[in-house]
């Protein structure tokens, strides 16, 4: 009977984790919305990278009390820490990406980063690359090239190009998390790594020398700040590594290629982003390349 209960407790938990990563990428596809709103009263990107992790930091710091004998175990505090450096830079990339281009093509661009993560997989754990890899992101490169091209090479937008290199960042990160979350508590993994991309935040603006203006104080921009922090980086963050801890890779990738379109689709409903038609091909392609990211083999669905 003992045996039964654990059991079935454990297949909730797997029924639910799936559903978790979809509450993750809702909440971050609103964050574009969000961060585009605090840009627009020129909150310098870096401020706002600092205050977001510094909230998130705070958000997920009940959780880190609660598991804190989680934080002994050999290798967490040093994993978390190369995972905030790498959620640092990317936020930080994606801050300034959004700055200067639309918050729907930065968020497809930065979706690109799960067609990027099997190359991650590939070069730090020797998984295997395959050709519909190599396809897709082919793919997935012709399609930022038509939403970031326009009507002419003149027409690129350095934004465009900031916010890839976000997308690598986070490509990074995703594979960092695929692996480290399998053997460590999601919720200490979670929230430490937002502690250290907050420290990273805070020396950045020492070394920088980028110092917060009153306009940060503001009530709008404090539920901007908070709403990152809180829920698109703790409570986001959490779910994520939670999910990944029991979804297999090929699903959570699935699954995490939908924050482009929930990102996009919050863009034109409250920002009111404009749907061309070169946008909206774009937007395809690289939706089509994240699908095709996910074709396995069936022994690969059924390895877990």
């Amino acid at each position: 009977m003992r045996g039964n209960h654990v059991k079935t407790k454990y297949d909730l938990v797997r029924a639910f984790a799936p559903w978790a990563m979809v509450c993750s990428v809702t909440i971050w596809g609103y964050s574009y919305v969000v961060t585009k709103i605090a840009l627009n009263v020129h909150t310098d990107p870096l401020i706002l990278t600092a205050g977001c992790y510094i909230y998130g930091a705070l958000g997920a710091a009940p959780l880190i009390f609660i598991k804190r004998h989680e934080l002994l175990k050999k290798g967490v505090l040093t994993e978390a820490m190369v995972m905030g450096a790498a959620l640092f830079i990317s936020k930080w990339l994606q801050s300034i990406g959004c700055q200067y281009t639309t918050a729907g093509k930065n968020a497809f661009i930065t979706g690109a980063y799960v067609v990027i993560v099997p190359f991650f997989m590939r070069l730090l754990f020797k998984t295997r690359l395959s050709a519909v890899n190599m396809a897709a992101a082919v793919l997935a490169l012709a399609g930022i090239g038509i939403i970031s091209v326009g009507s002419g090479f003149g027409n690129i937008q350095s934004g465009d190009f900031i916010t890839f290199g976000a997308s690598v960042g986070f490509a990074l990160h995703i594979a960092l998390n695929g692996h480290f979350a399998k053997r460590h508590d999601p919720l200490i993994l979670g929230g430490m790594q937002l502690v250290f991309a907050a420290i990273f935040s805070v020396i950045a603006c020492m070394v920088t020398e980028t110092v917060p203006d009153r306009q940060i104080l503001l009530p709008n921009i404090q539920i901007c700040l908070i709403y990152s922090g809180v829920l698109g980086m703790a409570a986001g963050m959490i779910l994520q590594s939670f999910g990944q801890k029991y979804v297999a890779e090929n699903k959570a990738a699935m699954i995490l290629s939908m924050e482009s379109v929930s990102g996009a689709v919050f863009s034109i409903i409250c920002l009111h982003d404009p749907v061309t038609p070169r946008f909206f091909i774009g937007c395809m392609v690289i939706f089509a390349a994240l699908l095709l990211v996910n074709i396995q083999p069936k022994k690969d669905h059924n390895s877990r």
